[in-house]
Order: C-alpha cells, then sequence, then structure tokens
C-alpha cells in the first residue's frame, strides 16, 4: 500500500457525468403520443381606441343607457326633491302636508328607480334633525314631525330594497 503524504495535493479524477441529450426541434402545435396537445394561439387584433364624443349639450347615449355623469344629475335631482319636501313640511307646520309630500316622494322614487340607499341617507338625514331640534328644545312639535318623516322615509326605503332585491 502506498503512503499519502499529506502536504502533497491529490490530483482528483474528473468526474464522467453523461452529456444532456438534443431532442430534435418541432413545431409547435404537433402533439407527442403521450404529451398534451398544445394549440397554437390565435393572432391578436388590435383594436383602435373609442373617442369620447366632445358635445356637452346633449347626453351620450349609448344602447339606451346614459353616461355616468348624466346619471348623477338624477340622482341630485331626487335628493333636491327630497329636500324640497322636507322644507315645504317645515315650512307648513302641519304633519299632513310633510306626510303627503313624503307618500309624494315614495311614489316618485318607485316610479323613477329611485335606489333605496338614497332614501335611507334621506331618513338618517331626517333623524339628525329631529335630534337637533331636539337638542335645541325650540319647536319640540316640529321635531315630532320630523321623527315621523325620518320613519315615513325609512319605509319607502324598504320598499324601494324589496323592489331592488327582487329585480335582482
Amino acid at each position: 500500500m502506498q503512503q499519502v503524504d499529506p502536504f502533497i495535493p491529490i490530483k482528483r479524477q474528473p468526474v464522467l457525468r453523461p452529456k444532456p441529450v438534443q431532442l430534435p426541434k418541432r413545431p409547435v402545435g404537433v402533439m407527442d403520443v403521450a404529451g398534451p396537445r398544445i394549440a397554437p394561439r390565435p393572432p391578436q387584433h388590435q383594436v383602435a381606441p373609442v373617442s369620447k364624443p366632445e358635445t356637452l349639450a346633449a347626453p351620450a347615449v349609448s344602447g339606451g343607457k346614459t353616461t355616468k355623469r348624466f346619471r348623477s344629475w338624477g340622482k341630485l335631482r331626487s335628493v333636491g326633491f327630497v329636500a324640497a319636501v322636507l322644507l315645504a313640511g317645515t315650512a307648513a307646520q302641519t304633519l299632513v302636508v310633510g306626510e303627503t309630500l313624503v307618500a309624494a316622494y315614495g311614489v316618485y322614487a318607485l316610479a323613477r328607480r329611485t335606489p333605496s340607499r338614497t332614501t335611507f341617507a334621506l331618513a338618517l338625514v331626517a333623524l339628525a334633525a329631529t335630534a337637533a331640534l331636539r337638542v335645541v328644545g325650540k319647536d319640540q312639535l316640529l321635531a315630532g314631525n320630523f321623527a315621523v318623516y325620518a320613519f315615513l322615509l325609512t319605509a319607502v326605503g324598504i320598499v324601494c330594497l324589496a323592489r331592488e332585491t327582487r329585480r335582482a
């Protein structure tokens, strides 16, 4: 047996590794017997961007629906209508007039398909007005009227919500 001197480096023998097998290149879409079929992708077509109308006089109509800009005016119009109803009820100081105006808003909300969240927001405003009038304490009758308006608007909101869920 040979003795190995620890101070002399040993030459390492190269490790023999097998060379990787080069597979022949094949076109895309050809199926192997055991592999999945790869379909070529269809060519992608470029679509020209759609230009927006430049006119502001009339609402842009596409498919019977107006754009978001003009739909927001409808929401503001219904909020303004309810504000006018509450102002008229406050000015009249009679519960019958206010109830009639809230009932008219209910018919309007159902006919125009006003979202229920708008009606609930108006009921919340009426409830906040009730709390503010109770704190001020000047006119308790008016605070009671606003409490009734809040209740009626909540009832109208529930009817609108039922209509929305039935439609969905």
